[in-house]
This record gives C-alpha cells, sequence and structure tokens, in this order.
C-alpha cells in the first residue's frame, strides 16, 4: 500500500466527504494550519490509525463539527500530552465537541492532561487500551456523562477513586479495566470495590483479570477478595 503526504490543499475540491479512511496510509506531517482536514465540514469518520503520528497541532480537527468518530490507535501520541512538553499539552480534541466515539489505544500515553477531554459531553465510547496510564487527574473524566463504554485495560492503573471515575462510570454499559496492577488498599480501591459489587455493567474478566498487585497481604488476589471492613 502506498503512503500519501497530505497538503493544506488535499482534500479542498471534496468539501461533502463523509467518511475518510487513512489507516496505515500516511508519511510526513500533520502538524500543519490549517488543518489538511479543514475543509471537510461534513465529515462524520475519521480514521487515522496505525501511522506513527506523533506531531500535530491544537487545529487539527478544527472546524470538523459534525465528526463523530475518530481512530487514532497505534500512533505515537505520548509527548502531545505530557505536562514537560515544549509549549504545554496539546489539546488537539477541543473542537471535536461532537465525537461519540474515540479511540486512542497503543499511543503510549502515560498523561491525560486536566482539559484534554473538556467539552466531550456527548462521548459514548472512551478506549484508552495497552497504554501506560496510571495517576489520573481528579476531574479529568468530569465532562463524560454520556459515557457508555470505557476501555483502560493493560494500563497501569493502581487507583480506581469517586473523585476520578465517579461521572465516567455512572452511565457505564461496558467497563474494561482488566490487568492493571491494582493497589488493594482503603484508599485506592474500596470505593471500586463496593461499585464493582454493585453495578450493572457488563464487567468482562471480571472477576479472574482484577488482581492486586500491592500491597503484599493481597499479592496475586482477587481485587474481590478486598475486605472493606478492614477500612
Amino acid at each position: 500500500q502506498r503512503s500519501i503526504s497530505l497538503t493544506n490543499t488535499s482534500f479542498i475540491h471534496v468539501p461533502t466527504l463523509r467518511t475518510l479512511k487513512l489507516g496505515r496510509a500516511l508519511k510526513g506531517t500533520l502538524d500543519m494550519e490549517p488543518s489538511p482536514f479543514r475543509p471537510l465540514v461534513n465529515l462524520t469518520f475519521l480514521d487515522l490509525s496505525n501511522n506513527n503520528i506523533a506531531n500535530i497541532n491544537a487545529c487539527l480537527l478544527k472546524g470538523l463539527h459534525h465528526l463523530k468518530v475518530l481512530k487514532m490507535q497505534h500512533n505515537n501520541l505520548a509527548r502531545l500530552w505530557k505536562t514537560a512538553n515544549p509549549g504545554g499539552p496539546v489539546f488537539f480534541l477541543q473542537d471535536a465537541t461532537k465525537l461519540s466515539v474515540l479511540d486512542l489505544d497503543y499511543n503510549g500515553l502515560d498523561e491525560i492532561p486536566l482539559n484534554a477531554l473538556r467539552g466531550l459531553f456527548e462521548l459514548q465510547e472512551l478506549s484508552l487500551h495497552g497504554n501506560l496510564l496510571d495517576q489520573l487527574h481528579a476531574s479529568v473524566f468530569d465532562d463524560l456523562q454520556s459515557l457508555k463504554y470505557l476501555y483502560l485495560q493493560k494500563n497501569l492503573i493502581t487507583s480506581v477513586q469517586h473523585v476520578t471515575f465517579g461521572v465516567p462510570l455512572s452511565n457505564l454499559t461496558d467497563l474494561y479495566m482488566d490487568h492493571n496492577p491494582f493497589d488493594c488498599t482503603c484508599e485506592s480501591i474500596l470505593w471500586f470495590s463496593e461499585w464493582l459489587n454493585s453495578t450493572n455493567a457488563s464487567i468482562p474478566g471480571f472477576p479472574q483479570s482484577y488482581i492486586c498487585n500491592t500491597p503484599n497481604a493481597y499479592f496475586n488476589r482477587s481485587v474481590m477478595d478486598f475486605d472493606p471492613l478492614s477500612c
């Protein structure tokens, strides 16, 4: 399959385009203004997966007010969301307020900046599978009131607290958070263990793949073995 390089004018003659699939198709940079996608005001589906994308700017999705599905899995976006990134984190989702599905699997992400997911009130599916996420800001998911499907399996998450996960877990139908190194202490896991016991959501892999990593007393035991009375 041939790779293509995009420019500011790549799509100026197809303003009615609604679906654009560029998975495994790109070379060169997307870090340009205006964005190559700026003319595509009717776009609802954009697939940029598997392109090793490392540099984009905050205007990437500007004007795409109808965009519903964004697939960016298997890229290299980690640096863009780092607090230490020169110039600060790049909030490339700021114009995509109509997003329903967002896929950022396998991007090496170890941070989600506080405002990265702001305004995504209509997001129903968020996939962050296979990243390096651990400590998450208390209110990072607070706008995700419509979320139905959350994929966080195979990260480095140790703690699942109400201040961070109360909003996104409130209306979920499916949670995938297996294969994380949970810290089974009162502070880190008490609220989550109670939520797991009371939720009607589907939780594939539960309880066998929800395993405590720390402390030693719970090492390699199920999160379900955690004793809330110890708190």
